[in-house]
Order: structure tokens, then C-alpha cells, then sequence
């Protein structure tokens, strides 16, 4: 899950990425569209520098048209590879057919051949640099994953900078309990400075503090860490959990362990038995 300015960043770039497309797809089509004083003539031969452009100009809006989808569904199927191949290699066809029209310029079948050597050339080099990429995520992923509940900035600080050494660390802000929306903005805020600071994934709930009173009914007088906190923890954890067990997290845990307002002990029994009956396991 992301934040919305994170989705907003996600969004901006998949649009520069479609702008590209459709501007070297333009610029391909103004080249090859482009007439020539000289009738161009199977029987002249052609040049190794002619052909070449047309492997470079396919090969390049292949390139371009699977990085964009990349960025669209974060992966690229082989029904995908096969959709875009065939799509550009239609338009590398279009833009021969319409030479024909084209005052100096004839259809070749040695350029469309050329432009589909490109469209090989293209789909084979992006999947090998693809699976590159992620084989050396995975050999740099290789810590187990670890989901931290986060109730404040300065909890989460020195917590977060020690546990990234062991672990593959993702933040995770759930605290609809705070009295106010202005609190919880407020410590999200600096949840995001603290995500920011040790390059760690955040993810954010909605505030939802309807649901936590009625979490607590009947313990509103209760005092600090009395029976109304035992069930503000238990409700905290488990929504952890839940989220842990959801996104594939080997563990999870909780700053509010270590806040000297709350009671530790107990935080971590909750924690024990609610990771008993989860896959995600409490740390």
C-alpha cells in the first residue's frame, strides 16, 4: 500500500513514460514519412548506416512502450511481451506501406525486415536485463522482512536504524486511538521524516477513530496502562499482524515497546500470542 503522494509520483511518471512513447513513436513516423528527393530503389542496394536506423528506431519504442507498462503494472507478463512486440512491429509495417504513398520513397521488405531485427533485438535485451534486476534484488532482499508498527517519530527513530541492519524493514502507521485527526497528522508527518531519513517503505492507515471508541467502550476512565491500553495494544498488534500476514512479512513487531508510557511486557506477550496463530511472527 501507498501513500497519495507516493501514488502521485507513481502516476506522474507512467505519464512522462506514455509522453515518451507517443513522442518517439511520432518522431519515428515523421522520418520514415518524410519524402526524399531520390527515389529510393531495391536495386540500388542499401547501406549498413540505413538499416541500422531502422533496428534502432523499433528497437528503441519497444524498449520504451515496456518500460511504460513496467511502470503502469510492475511487471511484465509474456502475454505482454508478445502484445507489444506485435504492436510495434505493426506499426514498423504502417510506416512502410504508407512509403509507398510518399513522393521519393518506396515500401521495402529489407527495411521492415531490419525494423523487426531491432524489435528481436529490443525484446531480448530488456528480459535479460530484467531478470539481471531481479536477481540482484533478491541476492540484496535476503534479510528476513520485517513490518514495524510505528506510534510516534522518536520511538521509531532509533528502532529503525537498528533493525535495518538485520532485517528488510517496512514501516507501517496504524494509530486511529490518538484523540485528534490534527494529532494523527500530526505524527504522521513525522512518521514520513523518519521513512524518509532511513530510506524504509511506509505504509499508512486511514484514521478511523470511531472505531477505536468503540474498541474501548466502557474503559474510558481507565488509567494509563490499565485495561484500556491492554486493548488499544492487542488492537494495534493485530492489525499489524494482519498486515504482515497480507504483504508477506516473515515478522512484525511494534515501537511501543519500547516507550517508557507503556507497559513493555505486556506488549510483548500480546505480540507472542497473536504471532502464535500467524505465519508473520512476532519479534
Amino acid at each position: 500500500m501507498l501513500n497519495n503522494q507516493e501514488k502521485n509520483n507513481n502516476r506522474v511518471l507512467a505519464l512522462a513514460k506514455f509522453c515518451l512513447v507517443i513522442a518517439w513513436a511520432t518522431l519515428v513516423f515523421a522520418l520514415l514519412e518524410q519524402p526524399m528527393p531520390v527515389v529510393e530503389s531495391d536495386a540500388k542496394g542499401y547501406t549498413i548506416s540505413d538499416k541500422f536506423v531502422h533496428v534502432f528506431l523499433f528497437g528503441i519504442l519497444l524498449w520504451l512502450i515496456l518500460d511504460f507498462w513496467r511502470e503502469c503494472r510492475g511487471r511484465i507478463s509474456k502475454l505482454a511481451y508478445g502484445l507489444a512486440a506485435v504492436l510495434v512491429f505493426g506499426f514498423a509495417y504502417l510506416c512502410e506501406y504508407l512509403q509507398h504513398f510518399v513522393p521519393g520513397r518506396t515500401s521495402s521488405l529489407a527495411d521492415l525486415s531490419f525494423g523487426a531485427l531491432g524489435i528481436i533485438l529490443s525484446l531480448w535485451l530488456y528480459k535479460k536485463m530484467s531478470l539481471r534486476a531481479q536477481r540482484s534484488g533478491a541476492s540484496q532482499s535476503q534479510k528476513p522482512k520485517l513490518l514495524v508498527h510505528l506510534c510516534c517519530g522518536p520511538c521509531g527513530s532509533a528502532l529503525s536504524e537498528e533493525l535495518k541492519k538485520d532485517y528488510d524493514v517496512s514501516l507501517f502507521f496504524a494509530n486511529s486511538n490518538l484523540d485528534s485527526a490534527k494529532e494523527f497528522t500530526k505524527r504522521a508527518d513525522n512518521a514520513r521524516r523518519v521513512a524518509e531519513e532511513y530510506g524504509l517503505p511506509l505504509i499508512m492507515e486511514n484514521y478511523n477513530h470511531d472505531e477505536w471508541l468503540d474498541l474501548i467502550k466502557g474503559l474510558e476512565d481507565e488509567p494509563e496502562r490499565g485495561a484500556r491500553c491492554l486493548a488499544c495494544y492487542e488492537h494495534r498488534l493485530k492489525q499489524t499482524a494482519d498486515k504482515a500476514e497480507e504483504l508477506g512479512f516473515d515478522y512484525f513487531t511494534t515501537s511501543l515497546s519500547v516507550s517508557p508510557h507503556k507497559d513493555g511486557q505486556a506488549i510483548i506477550y500480546l505480540g507472542r500470542k497473536i504471532g502464535d496463530k500467524m505465519k508473520s511472527r512476532f519479534l
